[in-house]
């Protein structure tokens, strides 16, 4: 087994730090407050992925996920686009015991996928819906045309 570069030491402990924080705020404020916190980072930081149309969402996602080692694959037919993922993000921290749930079952981490892509997309006009699959294995983005 090759040791971790630098950069992905970097990567995996900021992911940690991601996944801790969700579980934190999940363990405190419950599942209202992970979509809370959520809604509040991706309004701050990420709000102009909504000026993009759903394939160039799915594009960006699946550009985003590959960096994170992800493995993707994109499909699109005259009907719809799906992106299906095997994270190396929730899924892997999912995997390796670090993640928490609530009630939904749905990791704290791994919620801020359906809030941002689903809830907040649709709100926007933009039809789109998430598929979570446990500990990572094939998560399902899919955009309707």
């Amino acid at each position: 087994m090759s040791e971790l570069s630098d950069k992905e030491k970097a990567l995996r402990a900021f992911i940690n730090w991601a996944v801790y924080s969700a579980n934190w705020v999940g363990e405190k404020y419950g599942e209202e407050g992970v979509e809370e916190y959520y809604r509040y980072l991706l309004e701050k930081i990420g709000s102009k992925l909504f000026e993009r149309d759903g394939p160039e969402i799915l594009k960006a996602l699946q550009t985003l996920d590959t960096i994170l080692g992800s493995e993707t694959v994109y499909e699109e037919d005259d009907e719809k686009v799906v992106l299906t993922v095997r994270c190396n993000t929730g899924g892997r921290a999912e995997r390796e015991g670090k993640s928490m749930s609530g009630p939904s079952g749905t990791p704290y981490y791994c919620m801020h996928c359906k809030i941002h892509l689903e809830d907040m997309a649709r709100e926007r006009g933009i039809p789109m819906t998430v598929h979570y699959a446990a500990k990572g294995e094939g998560c399902r983005f899919i955009f309707e045309k």
